[in-house]
């Protein structure tokens, strides 16, 4: 697909007050999550409330295999069952490359797919770090009520990525804030480089603003849209 993605198409993807969270798992729990999702196929009226879980993903390409039964573990919520095993799901690829089930991979989710009830299973009681929160400590990240790019997290990316060169970056939403000593951006960035008919990419860009004013990228997580 081609176009640019900013806070107003973001807001028409995610029209409901639903809270954006950036979720780091290993390949291992992202295909026991995805597992999980296939329960209710083959959809049909039986199976109408559980296919609520299947998630509709980009930037991955995965295959079920519905001749394959599911095998179901604890149960959860009024639907679904715990993947008991990695029976009908396989994953071909993530972003091109391939899938790598001890790699770490960044998770851009709605907040409520989180709590077990839906797509994604136990993933806030597993090892997985849920980077949202509903509390301003300090330490603790806190989900804006908008994704609209806020005037001091604009600031803060641009002083960081002034002094570097090959790309401009974009700031399309802000996912997060963190107070630390300072404060820490997550930052949905379109990323293009500084050459002649270049492709933009998008980025989960962390981005830390000092007490003493000093800007500076910690972390980059690309990933692809699906076309």
């Amino acid at each position: 697909a081609e176009g640019k993605f900013g806070a107003e198409q973001l807001a028409e993807v995610l029209p409901y007050p639903n809270k954006v969270a950036v979720v780091y798992m290993t390949g291992a729990q992202l295909a026991e999550a995805l597992e999980a999702a296939s329960q209710g196929l083959p959809y049909g009226e039986g199976t109408a409330d559980t296919c609520a879980a299947f998630m509709q993903v980009s930037g991955i390409r995965y295959t079920v295999d519905t001749t394959k039964e599911y095998r179901k573990g604890e149960a959860y919520g009024d639907h679904w069952f715990r993947a008991e095993a990695l029976s009908r799901v396989s994953i071909d690829d993530v972003n091109g490359q391939t899938f790598d089930p001890e790699a770490t991979y960044a998770i851009v989710t709605v907040y409520e797919a989180l709590d077990g009830s839906a797509e994604i299973t136990e993933v806030l009681n597993s090892e997985a770090k849920v980077y949202v929160s509903d509390a301003g400590m300090d330490g603790g990240w806190t989900a804006p009520e908008t994704p609209a790019v806020t005037e001091d997290a604009r600031k803060a990316l641009t002083g960081a990525t002034s002094e570097l060169e090959g790309a401009q970056y974009n700031p399309v939403a802000l996912l997060g804030t963190q107070v630390v000593a300072g404060t820490n951006y997550c930052l949905l960035c379109e990323i293009t480089p500084v050459v002649p008919n270049a492709e933009s990419h998008y980025a989960v860009v962390i981005v830390y603003d000092g007490v003493d004013g000093t800007t500076s990228i910690t972390d980059t997580f690309d990933f692809a849209a699906a076309e």
